[in-house]
């Protein structure tokens, strides 16, 4: 709920869709329809943050999202039906990916983005993203880097014909 508060005070500060899903990170799509929402509800732009209620808010969101109390939506819960099943995938050490493709063996059809949150979110196994290894760059000249590879054709005038151009 604090994330749809501050998409409305955005707008109500004067600030467009786009600047607002910058800002506050959501899609354009999902501002854009917290937005409309809240303006069918009754919300008038210079009317102020005093609008922004928390009954106001929970109205909203109910109005975008009536099915999805907790936040998810059936593809989440159809998960939460095969827990057991995909922790003991986890525990095997097995990829979020991986995991999907044998949900999709048993008749279960979700999103794999959904089975990778799922995985990250409730049983906590995340991977990649891990902490990243600072180089500290040297002074100009102290090191020299070469990378071989090929680079194109170039007319050599000489021959009359084209070159490959290694770097």
């Amino acid at each position: 709920m604090f994330e749809v508060r501050e998409v409305l005070r955005l707008w109500l500060a004067g600030e467009g869709i786009r600047a607002t899903e910058r800002l506050v990170g959501f899609d354009r799509k999902t501002v854009r329809r917290y937005v409309e929402a809240a303006v069918g509800l009754g919300l008038v732009r210079d009317g102020g943050d005093g609008q922004l209620s928390d009954v106001f808010i929970g109205q909203v969101v109910e109005a975008v999202r009536p099915h999805r109390t907790d936040g998810h939506g059936a593809p989440w819960r159809l998960l939460q039906v095969h827990h057991g099943e995909i922790a003991g995938w986890v525990k095997e050490d097995l990829t979020a990916v991986k995991i999907h493709e044998l949900l999709e063996r048993r008749g279960v059809s979700v999103p794999c983005r959904t089975v990778q949150r799922y995985v990250a979110d409730v049983l906590g196994r995340r991977r990649g993203r891990g902490s990243t290894v600072r180089v500290n760059d040297g002074e100009p000249g102290d090191e020299l880097q070469v990378d071989f590879g090929r680079m194109g054709l170039v007319f050599d005038p000489a021959t009359g014909r084209d070159r490959v151009v290694a770097r």
